[in-house]
């Protein structure tokens, strides 16, 4: 639903004005849409179907924990940069590259938080906060709050990129999801 919105939205803005879609707005729809849907998509890997059995193997789950999270972000990171790879000059695989590894980190960081079937809100919420109130002329100090629009340059939007993934490998690692115990009755 929110990427449908999403969607509207660009396509609303796009032809507001009664102008084509120029290709920055593409890029830059492109560029937050593909990596929110893979953060939505492992959001609903990271919690089995039994709660009660989450946590009754005897195993080093945070190992597990841990290469499952670091694996799907190189994963879906190469995936998508290998997809923008044909046309450079029209999307940037680097700042999918970017987007995918903050915003993973960020769901792999909720997971750890918040239950996990809900670990996809926070992420999500903030690509669509982003793409439509961020700064889009590139304003200093903008890549900080608004990492996801910046070009895939390395500059400070890599840095947080980078910081939410480890902060949410480690989280998740350590902590685990949070579950939510099937419904009884």
């Amino acid at each position: 639903m929110v990427l449908l919105v999403l969607l509207a939205a660009a396509v609303r803005t796009a032809a507001g004005a009664g102008a084509p879609a120029t290709a920055e707005t593409v890029r830059l729809l492109v560029v937050v849409a593909a990596p929110m849907i893979a953060a939505v998509v492992l959001s609903s890997t990271l919690q089995g179907p039994d709660a009660a059995l989450e946590r009754c193997a005897p195993r080093l789950s945070s190992r597990w924990r841990a290469g499952h999270g670091c694996v799907a972000v190189a994963v879906a990171s190469g995936a998508l940069a290998w997809a923008a790879a044909p046309s450079p000059a029209a999307l940037d695989g680097a700042a999918m590259a970017r987007n995918t590894t903050g915003l993973l980190g960020a769901v792999l960081l909720t997971a750890a938080l918040l239950p996990s079937v809900l670990s996809w809100v926070p992420a999500v919420s903030w690509a669509a906060v982003t793409y439509l109130a961020g700064p889009r002329s590139g304003r200093e100090g903008s890549e900080w709050y608004a990492w996801l629009l910046q070009p895939g340059g390395l500059d400070g939007s890599w840095v947080v990129a980078v910081l939410l993934l480890v902060t949410g490998v480690l989280e998740y690692a350590v902590r685990g999801p949070q579950l939510t115990a099937a419904p009884t009755g």
